[in-house]
């Protein structure tokens, strides 16, 4: 689902970025970035709280630990978006939750054809 759905997103960014001379790929690569530390986080906070659940004074830490990860995540993103596109805040600000609107929407059609696929398939 990811692979059509991070070219979807690009597309949208291109879109959004009409004006400027970036060039898709340039979109692709940032949306593939920004999934990367997505799913890593994922991936670092999951074994950290299974790694918790075998000490138990740990737990509390590292589910805090992993509340600001998954917090910090759309700050991220937003941060990120300003420092690669070089814009100001309120314009930043205004591409960010247009691309968030897009982003549900996209993922909710991307994640419908999957259940479509699947329930064909089987």
């Amino acid at each position: 689902m990811m692979l059509l759905f991070i070219p979807v997103i690009a597309g949208l960014m291109k879109l959004l970025y009409a004006f400027s001379r970036r060039k898709y790929v340039e979109h692709l690569v940032f949306f593939v970035h920004v999934h990367t530390f997505f799913f890593l986080t994922g991936v670092v906070t999951t074994l950290s709280l299974r790694a918790a659940g075998l000490v138990p004074f740990l737990t509390s830490p590292v589910r805090g630990v992993t509340l600001v990860a998954w917090l910090y995540f759309p700050i991220y993103v937003y941060l990120a978006m300003r420092h690669v596109y070089r814009q100001g805040h309120a314009l930043t600000a205004v591409k960010y939750l247009a691309l968030g609107g897009g982003y549900f929407v996209a993922f909710l059609a991307s994640f419908l054809g999957l259940i479509i696929y699947t329930a064909v398939t089987l």
